[in-house]
């Protein structure tokens, strides 16, 4: 074993031919990995996402992308350019909504979800746009025949659903949508500026809905709801971590 020019340790064989068993994939997603939610497509009442799996790493390790590339079966590698005094990284995107790419990524992550708390919080985030997005934007308008929907600080009756048209209980679910997209884990450069952005972009999208008053209100509530179930669940994740007898590793 010895180091080339790049001073990267060469391990005598080319690593972009490795196939990668499904623990190898998960730690590096756990490790690198991030997740992130685009608007790909948007009406008066519905936004359509793009929902991705982004693994980045320095270009001189693209090898350790391109075998996962070889061992999922599909993404695409971007170069992201030097900036400052940053080295140049590659990312390997993955776009897990549709049908048979989503139950790839959907079998590693649902048995393995992230163990870093702010990963594990964007998983959860993901999987329910997944699912409202999959369910021809109908997932949130269930909850008009359920029970009332209580959690701390946060009340919806179904009376109030009821009181919907079926196109402002459409709003409704697509506002919970962008609350929770817009609460995704901030950079950890910036992360003060990044969260008034996404504030200020929060609005803005609402308002290009043009809901009544009472659809923000359950819209918000609905994704409040939702975000503190999430957040006790990373809560309860991070109490899980914390007691474990890590000593047999030393």
């Amino acid at each position: 074993m010895k180091k080339d020019k790049k001073d990267k340790i060469d391990l005598g064989y080319d690593t972009s031919k490795i196939i990668f068993s499904i623990g190898t994939v998960v730690g590096l997603f756990d490790s690198d990995g991030s997740f992130r939610i685009r608007i790909r497509k948007s009406n008066e009442v519905l936004r359509r996402y793009a929902l991705e799996l982004v693994f980045t790493q320095q270009e001189e390790n693209r090898d350790i992308a391109d075998s996962l590339v070889k061992t999922i079966g599909f993404g695409r590698i971007y170069l992201t350019p030097t900036k400052g005094n940053r080295k140049p990284s590659v990312s390997l995107v993955l776009n897990f909504l549709t049908s048979v790419k989503e139950s790839l990524c959907r079998n590693w992550l649902d048995p393995f979800p992230p163990l870093a708390a702010g990963k594990r919080r964007d998983y959860l985030i993901s999987k329910i746009l997944s699912d409202h997005q999959r369910k021809k934007y109908t997932s949130f308008s269930e909850f008009d025949s359920n029970v009332d929907l209580k959690r701390k600080n946060v009340s919806i009756s179904v009376a109030e659903f009821r009181n919907l048209t079926p196109v402002e209980r459409r709003k409704a679910g697509t506002i919970a949508c962008l609350y929770l997209k817009s609460n995704l884990s901030p950079s950890i450069n910036k992360p003060a500026k990044e969260r008034k952005v996404r504030r200020l972009q929060l609005d803005n999208d609402i308002n290009s809905l043009v809901p009544l008053n009472s659809t923000v209100s359950i819209g918000l509530r609905l994704g409040k709801y939702f975000l503190l179930d999430i957040s006790r669940e990373v809560k309860d994740l991070d109490k899980t971590l914390m007691s474990q007898d890590y000593t047999f590793f030393i």
